[in-house]
């Protein structure tokens, strides 16, 4: 962005006396601008204030954390132009005790310096999340046993209505999203008694009036003045083109009858207009066929939608009262009910001392407020507050809930006010968190805009819009401008995105071009054809599909002659140049990760794109984790036949299916009994079931005596379960997973629940409640991979480039299905239910709230969309799977030149694809259009696809379910089926493929309990224990190799260019500064300086790491199978050969530990190795290897091979 400020950012930092709301949108800098007007405000001439008088509030500890450490960075900097200047110095000294903090964190402050306003034990703690769950479920089966005890008519006719089965589960459901959404107001039982209190009617009581009247009457009117367009225009198009009168008088009556609708202030009328529509089937001759099909389907249409509208307004005046009055008890219930919860679970809460974190708000705002004369008024402890802080800043003010800014604006002044707001209402993206866009919206609408001197004299409220992007290319913003100056409305959208909200090139690209490349380019819409393919035994579907071609894309951006070109600063000269593009310049945004990224994930990792994905669930899915509940779940309850079933299966007892047939078969009851039932037997199987059976009474016996968190890793150890998952693929990602539970268990013996039963259903409420978890992260974000998340997790980071996937699935409408609909203004929306006819039925309150709460998600959608386009800063890519995509296409493209999407249209949209093709396509071939529009083949996704597959072997094996009355025989067959033996059975041991490591492994016949993957190992204390983590031999062999790699041969090797060039590895993040400390450079130093290294650098070609893949006789690998014919293939990568006039030398790295005693044993280690790698030059050069070596970089000797 430069240090010069733009006039717009000038007058947010300088602006005074006023409560200040800046509009900031993506990349226009705003934590830059917050930072600069906190030091000048402190460091004012005329007025200057200490640090710890401003109150700034963030969202997240991480920000609050960065803006500390960016304030204090520009506090040091003055400080170095100022040295003697004790005011900046002191403020250093106050930075500490600052008040830039999270809500949270401040509204804790607030609590323990006022403990005594409150009733709250002064011990009191933050509770974990599933601990307070926990609690919340115990309150509510009271509350709920209380009402059932009372067994008042309401209550029950309220379980009738909406439970559902034999339990409460949907009853309890019900209150705790009553609850949820109640205490995101600022008084929730205030807020539930006047929702309640609008259900109350009177016999006069008029629906169209209402506020959810006016809510379904404009929601008609939106979609009739949509059909008036369109009739309007096809009935151009059928005057122009000669069609006979019968078309033309059949859309002249729609043109009207939408007129009608659009004049009309009530639903009766409206009823009235449409209950009378009969249009008559369209015929004559017709002389265009595009326009006849296209007056055809939106006949259709129009047709489909009265009839739509009619059952919306079937229900009279009359209907419409009754249905509100019988809903009124059912509601009255309802808050009874979570009136009482209320207390019930806050009195749990205060015997344990414990607070959650609606909690922290609350008991806040009550410290700030007092009622006076039925009034809430700012009270004496918010009066010191308003005396203590000269400013309050906010962060990402468009997050704010009612809560907080109750909170907030109880302890800032007026008259001038005192806030500073900083925000971008299109990134409101957390609505399901209570977040209330409407907050911004509300001072955007009222504050005066300040574009200078026009900013004099208003001291209520002023507004500066940032809208100039310092991030991305023209080419990603002016189409970021283009779709939603089409979508966006203030009635659908919550903000018309007009010329003063449109995003304005700030990033300077253009004086880095470079001749014989289009650097950045169009916006990429790759249309991805979804069909069934019945020839496929094993089709993929749509996601597969998408991922697939996903990799396929980023390898095509990478891993070719001519890359993709990134924007970057190179780090000696300071100046910016173009680069390759390498996989950490790119991401994948999904709006949901679950049950998809994992996908990706896979589908990259078998294209060999390199990915990483924290995808925040999957986690209680993973085997290990499923694995170690079960087991303690058994511990605590052995008589549960599924997880001991999970048990017996896994490694930690390795039954066969055999096995389990076998305890099938000899009880009828619980698994359990089997085990006993079969231990008495002196079989193989009885000693496996008196194992079994010890071992689970041993851990329950050291279960009752020791801490959860203990016994866990205890078990770990015990069952080797641990160290069976470190020989595993995935292994660090699989035991960084058992860590992570092991974590969860510490955080369990805070809590006030103890033992294995407690922390059993601990986890099981916090995978309810929290959908799931993610995994443990066992990878760096500096690595070079691709990263992949969710929209929600991208907000704040930047990416060259950004991939936005899945933009062909269907929104998330789920919520709609609920029995009570909920909305802040307009409160309860429940389904009717005739006990007596046993119907049930939405109300038309209920479709009045499903109206606004629609406007409100794809209000929603919309800006989720704007921040996944505003990471991009040099392409993005947007991709969807589509079905019927021709036909698809058509529809889409049914637009005119730079029209938008109506209202109407945009409410009806089900995926992102639906808000953005129809634009897109509509106006593909318009002069600089910023789009291009790319449709994918099934057939090549697949194609490209199996050009990367290799066969592997996968072997399965599952236990679905076994019951005690299969009969001998057919078990008998089942066996003799299974124990088929092929012949050619030899063969199929033998891998298609092997590593040079693998087979010099086998060949050198390596001792075969080291591949014992079930063998027992107590473990040591666990590396992310210790307190430092070191580099293993093994990664610092790696380094050694990948250093001999870089080393630069055309220019002089000395100690000093070594250094250099490895500083240089480092500050390109080619690897960390602490596995650079770990390269023994003096090793390397001494290889080029010797005679070798010398011949090396002198010969006419070097290669260094080089691939190869070879075949080879089964034989030469497995000496059993020296009589067949077949090959094997050997895969591996060659340190260095260098060609000399008489042939080729061949030298292999090795960093192993050397003595004068090992010498020999390592020479004749590695002479298999050697072998095969000089096999492979032959056949990759046609040349002659003349010499071979290996290179003990540790000390500098050299090994010649015969």
């Amino acid at each position: 962005m430069g240090s010069k400020w733009t006039d717009e950012q000038l007058l947010a930092i300088e602006t005074r006396d006023s409560n200040l709301l800046v509009a900031a949108a993506a990349g226009s800098g705003k934590t830059t601008v917050l930072v600069e007007r906190i030091i000048r405000r402190i460091t004012d001439k005329d007025d200057p204030c200490d640090i710890d008088s401003l109150l700034v509030v963030t969202f997240t500890n991480a920000a609050a954390s960065e803006m500390k450490e960016r304030i204090g960075d520009a506090i040091g900097k003055r400080i170095e132009i100022e040295p003697e200047n004790h005011f900046l110095q002191r403020q250093l000294v106050l930075l500490n005790k600052a008040n830039i903090t999270t809500i949270h964190s401040f509204c804790l402050n607030i609590i323990r310096n006022n403990i005594h306003l409150i009733d709250l034990d002064p011990g009191f703690r933050v509770g974990d999340t599933t601990e307070v769950e926990l609690l919340k479920k115990e309150a509510v089966e009271e509350t709920l046993d209380y009402f059932y005890e009372e067994g008042s008519l309401e209550f029950l006719n309220l379980v009738e209505s909406y439970a559902s089965g034999k339990g409460d589960n949907k009853i309890e459901e019900i209150i705790d999203r009553v609850y949820r959404f109640s205490v995101s107001s600022p008084f929730p039982k205030k807020w539930l008694n006047d929702k309640l209190n609008m259900l109350e009617i009177d016999s006069d009581f008029d629906f169209s009036s209402s506020q959810w009247g006016e809510i379904i009457i404009k929601d008609i009117k939106r979609t009739y003045k949509s059909y008036l367009d369109e009739a309007r225009e096809i009935l151009k198009l059928l005057e122009i083109e000669g069609f006979p009168e019968k078309y033309i008088s059949v859309f002249n009556d729609m043109v009207n009858i939408c007129l009608e609708v659009l004049s009309s202030e009530a639903t009766g009328d409206m009823a009235s207009i449409l209950g009378e529509v009969k249009l008559p089937a369209l015929s004559g001759k017709c002389p265009v066929e595009y326009v006849k099909v296209a007056a055809s389907e939106f006949k259709k249409e129009f047709t489909a939608g009265i009839k739509k509208t009619i059952g919306v307004l079937s229900k009279d005046e009359n209907s419409i009262r009754e249905e509100i009055n019988n809903s009124f008890p059912l509601m009255r219930s309802l808050v009874a009910i979570v009136s009482r919860f209320m207390d019930v679970f806050s009195e749990k809460k205060r015997e344990r001392a414990i607070i959650d974190f609606n909690d922290i708000e609350h008991f806040a705002l009550n410290i700030l407020t007092v009622y006076e004369d039925g009034k809430v008024i700012a009270s004496k402890a918010a009066h010191e507050y308003r005396d203590r802080f000269t400013e309050i800043l906010v962060d990402e003010y468009q997050d704010s809930n009612y809560v907080q800014e109750y909170i907030l604006s109880t302890i800032s002044r007026e008259n001038p006010g005192n806030r500073f707001m900083v925000g971008d209402v299109k990134q409101s993206i957390y609505r399901f968190r209570q977040a209330k866009p409407e907050i911004f919206l509300d001072k955007y609408n009222r504050y005066l805009e300040c574009t200078g001197e026009e900013c004099e004299g208003s001291l209520s409220g002023k507004k500066i819009l940032l809208y100039k992007n310092f991030r991305s290319r023209d080419e990603v913003l002016s189409g970021v401008n283009y779709i939603f100056e089409r979508i966006m409305t203030e009635d659908v959208g919550e903000l018309s995105y007009t010329e003063k909200e449109r995003l304005n090139v700030g990033a300077d690209y253009e004086d880095f071009e470079i001749e014989g490349f289009e650097a950045g380019g169009k916006i990429e819409l790759s249309l991805i054809e979804d069909i069934k393919d019945e020839t496929e035994e094993d089709d993929v579907d749509k996601t597969t599909l998408e991922a697939k071609y996903v990799a396929q894309k980023i390898k095509s951006m990478v891993d070719t002659e001519n890359p993709f070109k990134v924007l970057k600063k190179n780090n000696e000269t300071g100046k910016r140049e173009y680069v390759n593009a390498r996989f950490k310049d790119f991401v994948i945004l999904l709006r949901s990760t679950k049950n998809t990224a994992e996908i990706f994930e896979e589908e990259l990792t078998l294209a060999g794109v390199p990915c990483f994905s924290d995808t925040g669930g999957g986690y209680f899915e993973t085997v290990e984790i499923k694995t170690i509940i079960s087991l303690l779940k058994v511990i605590d309850n052995p008589f549960q036949d599924i997880p001991l079933l999970a048990i017996l299966k896994s490694p930690i007892f390795s039954f066969t299916p055999e096995d389990m047939i076998d305890l099938r078969l000899a009880e009828k009851g619980y698994f359990y009994e089997c085990l006993k039932s079969l231990s008495i037997n002196e079989s193989d199987i009885g000693l496996k079931c008196r194992n079994v059976l010890a071992k689970i009474d041993r851990w329950k016996l050291k279960g009752k005596n020791t801490p959860i968190d203990e016994f866990l890793w205890y078990l770990y150890e015990d069952t080797g379960y641990y160290s069976y998952l470190g020989v595993l693929p995935k292994a660090h990602q699989r035991q960084a997973n058992l860590r992570v539970l092991f974590e969860r268990a510490r955080e369990f013996m805070a809590t006030s629940f103890k033992g294995i039963f407690s922390f059993v259903n601990f986890i099981d409420k916090l995978r309810i409640s929290s959908g799931d978890m993610s995994g443990a992260k066992t990878l760096s974000e500096n690595e070079d991979v691709v990263r992949i998340m969710s929209i929600h997790k991208s907000k704040g980071l930047e990416f060259p480039v950004c991939i936005c996937s899945g933009f062909g699935k269907k929104f998330n409408q789920q919520d709609f299905r609920e029995s009570v609909l909920l909305h802040q203004d307009l409160g309860f929306g429940p389904d009717i239910v005739d006990l007596s006819k046993r119907i049930k039925y939405k109300s038309t309150i209920k479709e009045a709230i499903k109206t606004k709460l629609q406007i409100e998600l794809k209000s929603e959608e919309m800006r989720i969309l704007y921040v996944a386009f505003t990471r991009a800063k040099e392409k993005l890519i947007i991709t969807g799977t589509v079905k019927k995509i021709d036909d698809k296409i058509n529809a889409w493209s049914s637009l005119k030149e730079g029209e938008g999407l109506s209202e109407a249209k945009v409410l009806s949209s089900s995926s992102y694809l639906d808000l953005l093709a129809p634009i897109v396509l509509s106006n593909e071939h318009t002069c600089n259009f910023p789009f291009k529009v790319n449709v994918i083949r099934k057939g090549e996704v697949i194609l490209k696809d199996k050009e990367v597959l290799e066969v592997g072997e996968v072997v399965t094996s599952s236990l679905q379910s076994l019951s005690p009355d299969y009969e001998t025989e057919k078990i008998d067959e089942i066996n003799k089926r299974l124990s088929f033996k092929y012949t050619y059975e030899y063969l199929s041991k033998v891998p298609s493929k092997l590593s040079v490591t693998e087979a010099k492994r086998i060949i050198n016949a390596v001792d075969e309990d080291a591949l014992n993957l079930t063998q027992s190992y107590v473990l040591k204390t666990p590396n992310f224990l210790k307190d430092e983590k070191r580099i293993t031999s093994a990664e610092r062999g790696t380094l050694m190799h990948f250093m001999m790699q870089k080393v630069d041969l055309n220019e002089e090797v000395t100690l000093d260019s070594l250094k250099a060039r490895l500083e240089k590895l480092v500050k390109e993040e080619f690897i960390t500064r602490e596995e650079g400390e770990n390269i023994y450079l003096k090793g390397v130093y001494k290889f080029f300086k010797s005679s070798l290294g010398r011949r090396m650098i002198a010969a006419k070609r070097v290669l260094r790491e080089v691939p190869f893949h070879i075949e080879v006789p089964v034989g030469y690998v497995y000496e059993e199978y020296s009589a067949s014919d077949e090959s094997i293939a050997i895969q591996g990568i060659i340190d260095c050969f260098f060609e000399e006039e008489d042939g080729i030398v061949l030298i292999d790295y090795k960093t192993d530990y050397v003595t004068e005693e090992n010498i020999d044993e390592i020479y004749e280690r590695y002479r298999v190795q050697i072998s095969l790698y000089s096999l492979a030059i032959e056949k990759l050069t046609g040349k002659k290897v003349k010499e071979k070596y290996i290179y003990l970089l540790g000390k500098g000797i050299e090994l010649k091979y015969s």
